[in-house]
């Protein structure tokens, strides 16, 4: 482990450089809280934005914002007449969207997991292209939960939203509030979407003309961590798969479809000795 971590800087975002993908896994059985995290895997630390914002920025559209829009809608009537998801096109933007995502969609959300060993599974998914030496990337995200279940308005959150006043500093409960205006935590219900159960996924989505990198640190004033980025050598990349796969975490419970059948019988056949 990088022991510079408790020296950087910046106190909200850090970055925690492994040894191997052993010191990540250790990271997390020995540091891990649970429920109020959230993670994602990445093949580089790219900058943390929905695809369809990338989209826009390699064509030069500077709003995105309708852009958006204007995609939805028309993702919206192209599904009419297609068994078996039709009827979703009569849903709200946020069903709608993460129904895209499922498919491929370039949508405003960006997908995370509240598990650590999902995340890594996507961040050593695929092979190695150049340059090697670049690390794999898994992002820890704190307080997810706490934003989430201030967004809802029932009894039952009142009350834990009311006992996490009094156990959090009330500077941190000022920035979870800042944090939930301008960040939304979107999980759907829809049965047709099998890869979100599989995948224990939650989606964030949020201002479209910033990273999430930004938007925490606009938002964050305390100097409690919300984020660590941590990155892991592809070393052992395939090991590492392997050892995901003894524990049921693998392309073809991750992606309950053929897809995902197809993917990971190819995974066997290149890898398996």
């Amino acid at each position: 482990m990088d022991d510079s971590y408790e020296k950087q800087a910046d106190r909200v975002i850090r970055t925690l450089k492994h040894d191997s993908w052993h010191g990540f896994v250790d990271w997390v059985i020995n540091s891990a809280k649970g429920t109020e995290e959230l993670y994602r895997g990445q093949r580089q630390d790219w900058d943390l934005l929905p695809r369809i914002v990338r989209t826009a920025r390699q064509r030069g559209i500077s709003d995105v914002h309708s852009t958006a829009r204007d995609h939805l809608e028309a993702f919206r009537y192209a599904i009419r007449g297609r068994g078996g998801i039709e009827e979703f096109a009569h849903q709200d933007e946020d069903g709608l969207w993460a129904l895209g995502q499922h498919f491929g969609l370039d949508t405003v959300l960006l997908d995370w997991t509240l598990s650590p060993f999902v995340a890594l599974y996507f961040a050593l998914e695929e092979a190695d292209q150049e340059p090697l030496d670049r690390p794999r990337c898994v992002y820890q995200l704190f307080h997810v939960g706490a934003v989430k279940n201030m967004s809802v308005h029932t009894d039952k959150f009142k009350k834990l939203v009311s006992d996490l006043s009094e156990a959090i500093s009330p500077i941190v409960m000022d920035d979870i509030r800042n944090l939930q205006r301008v960040l939304r935590v979107v999980q759907p219900l829809a049965h047709a979407n099998p890869r979100l159960v599989a995948q224990r996924a939650v989606s964030l989505t949020w201002n479209l003309g910033h990273t999430l990198e930004q938007v925490i640190k606009e938002n964050w004033k305390s100097n409690d961590l919300v984020m660590i980025k941590h990155l892991i050598p592809s070393d052992d990349r395939i090991k590492c798969l392997h050892c995901l796969d003894l524990m049921n975490i693998n392309a073809g419970t991750l992606f309950p479809d053929i897809q995902g059948a197809v993917k990971y019988c190819n995974f066997k056949l290149a890898n398996d000795v």
